[in-house]
C-alpha cells in the first residue's frame, strides 16, 4: 500500500531546517497534493514504470551500483535494456513507500553472472510523483508517475558561493589532499543542480536525502545544505577542541 509522504516527522529533526521553511514545506507539500489531482494534464504527461524500492533514496546525477538477483527484477532489467520499460528508485523505509522518486537511467552492464544475476551502474535522472501504484499486474510493483520539476526561479549566485565555501572548509577539516579538494570543488561548480552534488557528498540519512529530493526548489535545497554544512562544520570543530583537551589531560596548552 503507498503511503503518501505528507508526515511531518519525514522532515528530519537534525536537519537544522529554519522553522518557517518547514512550515511552509508541510503547507505546500499539502497542496500540491490537493492540486495534482485536479491539474494533472496540465503538469505532465503521465507515464508507467516499473519501481526498484531501496532503504535510501537516489538523487539526480548521482551514480549507483546495484547488483540485481531477485527473479522479479531480473525480469525489469530484461525489459528496461529490451527498451520496454523504465526504471524508478523510490525510498522503501520501515514499510512506508515515498511518492517522490527518481528515474535509474542504466548506464552499463558491469558483470553478468551465470545463474542471471547483473551487477549494473545507473545514474539518477529525472524525478517524478506516484500517481498510482500497482502491485498486481507485474512481478514487480509498477507505478502510474508524473515528472517532478523545480519550479521556476532565478539562480541565487550568492548562496551558491557560500555553498562553495562551506564544503571546501569540510573538505579541509577532513584533511583530503589539496588537489583532491580542488578536483571537487571543480566538480561542484560544474554541475547544474549544485544542492543535489552536494547531497550525495555529505553522507546524508535516507530521510534528509528524500527531503532534499522533494524540494522543487534550487534555492530552497541550497538554504537546507548551507544550513546543514554549518552545523556540522560547528559540531567537528567542536570536538577537535574536545579531543585536543582530551590528549592534554584536560588542559589546554600555554
Amino acid at each position: 500500500m503507498l503511503s503518501r509522504w505528507t508526515n511531518q516527522k519525514n522532515s528530519p529533526e537534525d536537519s537544522r531546517l529554519p522553522c518557517w521553511l518547514q512550515l511552509a514545506w508541510v503547507r505546500y507539500g499539502s497542496l500540491i497534493t490537493k492540486s495534482c489531482r485536479s491539474h494533472r494534464q496540465e503538469q505532465s504527461v503521465p507515464e508507467i514504470i516499473g519501481l526498484f524500492p531501496l532503504q535510501s533514496p537516489l538523487l539526480p546525477g548521482e551514480p549507483l551500483p546495484l547488483h540485481i538477483f531477485e527473479p522479479r527484477y531480473r525480469l525489469l532489467l530484461q525489459q528496461v535494456l529490451a527498451g520496454q520499460q523504465r526504471i524508478g528508485i523510490n525510498l522503501l523505509l520501515d514499510g512506508q513507500l515515498h511518492e517522490i522518486g527518481c528515474i535509474a537511467q542504466v548506464e552499463r552492464i558491469l558483470r553478468r553472472y551465470r545463474d542471471g544475476r547483473m551487477d549494473i551502474a545507473v545514474i539518477g535522472g529525472q524525478r517524478y510523483r506516484i500517481w498510482q501504484l500497482d502491485e498486481q499486474s507485474h512481478p514487480y510493483w509498477v507505478a502510474t508517475v508524473e515528472w517532478w520539476t523545480d519550479e521556476p526561479e532565478e539562480p541565487d549566485g550568492q548562496l551558491q558561493q557560500a555553498c562553495y565555501y562551506l564544503y571546501g572548509e569540510l573538505l579541509q577539516l577532513l584533511r583530503r589532499p589539496s588537489a583532491e579538494v580542488e578536483e571537487l570543488l571543480a566538480e561542484a561548480r560544474r554541475t547544474t543542480a549544485l544542492s543535489f552534488f552536494l547531497g550525495k557528498q555529505l553522507g546524508l540519512e535516507p530521510l534528509q536525502r528524500q527531503y532534499l529530493l522533494q524540494m522543487r526548489s534550487e534555492r530552497q535545497r541550497l538554504h537546507w545544505i548551507h544550513d546543514y554544512l554549518q552545523g556540522l562544520l560547528t559540531q567537528w570543530r567542536a570536538m577537535e577542541v574536545y579531543i585536543q583537551r582530551v590528549r592534554s589531560n584536560g588542559y589546554f596548552p600555554p
